[in-house]
């Protein structure tokens, strides 16, 4: 393909910039382009070595943050953020909603003339700002699980949680570029669906002490208010240790595997190789005989594995890589053959930009830990797979970013989390795929197999399953 758009921008934040222009422009929309420095502190995109004279400026704010302002509480944006609402002159643009939060930018939002276009959003600034989670070396929030919640997240309270931002502002990009030269192609897409299960539980009852057992059965009854599910919980406890491991609740694999399958789908299982936190990861060897025979009940259906990441190793990239090399030596052993591999951190515990570069370090090909404990969403502001980049050494990563949209304790009752009733966790979470799917982009759904217990579960999954693959 030949070089198409020539982008002219200051000489400031080289390395970001580059970064930003080859994921929007070369990764997403397929456009070769080429580069070159101005003095003016604009960014201008016009056909190389064109002589019609039509141009886009694009307001430049981020980019133009005093060095000793980067990465610091001054550089985010003016809250409360402007709403605009979109020229019927962009109508082309695939936005959600005609009402577009601006994250950097100033007003007039748009403007033309007979050869030029200008945008006052900062589409290249706005972007880079969601995609590497610049607010998350910035702010200093963190949970009782050390994680950066919704709670402190421009998106949230702004609104915009689930809005995928960055794609909006890809289309309306696209839109202007179009107006102006309506002969550029973009590259192709398709909307797809990711279906993953983080295995913390495999199983209930086996491998679990009477009082972890019991534990769980109290938050059954007091937490959950399900009685029903505390008594079965303590009969498959009997039930397993007399050898009948079928009896146990969490093994639902087989359950996930012909559901997926019904619609065409594959899972991926993720499994935790060590314990760095204790209890916490759960209970399970992947040397126990259990676990090698799930593995291979898994590999001989056709589904998929990764990495989970156990609860300590967010900030340990030693351990990260001695986590993967043993999920990797023993999935070789069972004779898995995958062409990459990837996966999430346990309980979603992630820090910029430690986290990817350990995952970078490790070999791992995707990390799909982006999404909020808390809500339902688009934590960096897109449903595109993306590669990553590093704030602090300011480089790409050969890490690519798999965002997670939903995921299912998030939406449950009974959980803490946003606690839905069960019709409205199925419509939650159906809309935000047809939001996906407008804009061509990835649904990445996470069900935990310990989560398949109760019928209410079941039927909340496979009603999620059904409607977003059948619309």
């Amino acid at each position: 393909m030949s070089v198409q758009l020539l982008v002219q921008h200051p000489d400031t934040y080289l390395p970001e910039r580059q970064y930003i222009f080859e994921v929007l422009l070369g990764e997403f929309l397929g456009i070769e382009f080429e580069t070159r420095t101005i003095e003016q502190p604009v960014v201008r995109i016009t056909r190389l070595e064109s002589i019609d004279k039509k141009k886009l400026r694009l307001t430049d704010t981020l980019f133009q943050t005093p060095p000793d302002q980067w990465l610091a509480a001054l550089s985010l944006p003016e809250q409360p953020i402007t709403n605009w609402e979109v020229d019927d002159d962009l109508s082309s643009a695939s936005l959600i909603s005609n009402t577009l939060p601006v994250i950097y930018g100033r007003e007039p939002f748009y403007a033309r003339s007979e050869n030029v276009i200008d945008i006052g959003i900062d589409v290249f600034g706005s972007s880079f700002f969601q995609l590497t989670r610049y607010e998350e070396m910035v702010k200093s929030d963190l949970d009782s699980y050390e994680r950066f919640p919704a709670s402190a997240s421009l998106a949230l309270q702004e609104g915009f949680l689930e809005r995928p931002l960055v794609n909006e502002y890809l289309e309306l990009l696209w839109a202007a570029l179009q107006a102006l030269w309506p002969g550029l192609k973009r590259k192709p897409r398709e909307p797809r669906i990711f279906l993953s299960h983080d295995v913390d539980f495999p199983f209930c009852s086996i491998g679990l002490p009477l009082t972890a057992v019991l534990r769980q059965s109290t938050g059954d009854l007091l937490k959950r208010r399900q009685p029903r599910l505390a008594s079965r919980r303590m009969r498959s406890y009997f039930q397993t240790r007399r050898g009948n491991l079928e009896n146990d609740i969490c093994n639902t694999f087989d359950f996930i595997m012909d559901v997926a399958e019904e619609h065409s789908l594959k899972s991926e299982f993720y499994f935790i190789p060590t314990h760095s936190g204790g209890e916490i990861d759960g209970y399970y060897s992947l040397d126990d005989a259990e676990i090698r025979q799930l593995i291979r009940r898994i590999n001989r259906r056709g589904h998929d594995f990764g990495y989970h990441g156990s609860y300590n190793t967010f900030l340990d990239p030693k351990t990260t890589k001695d986590e993967v090399d043993v999920l990797l030596n023993v999935l070789e052993e069972e004779g898995v053959v995958q062409d990459a591999f990837g996966g999430r951190q346990h309980f979603l515990r992630w820090r910029n930009p430690a986290t990817w570069q350990n995952w970078a370090d490790a070999g791992m090909a995707f990390d799909s830990t982006l999404g909020f404990s808390e809500h339902i969403g688009f934590r960096s502001g897109t449903c595109y797979e993306y590669p990553v980049f590093n704030l602090f050494t300011r480089e790409p990563l050969s890490l690519r970013e798999r965002p997670l949209i939903v995921m299912d304790i998030t939406l449950f009752p009974g959980y803490g989390h946003m606690n839905l009733a069960w019709d409205e966790a199925v419509a939650r979470s159906v809309a935000l795929y047809e939001t996906c799917k407008i804009l061509r982009g990835d649904f990445t759904f996470l069900w935990h197999n310990n989560h398949l217990v109760t019928p209410q579960e079941r039927e909340c999954f496979k009603s999620i399953l059904t409607a977003i693959t059948d619309s």
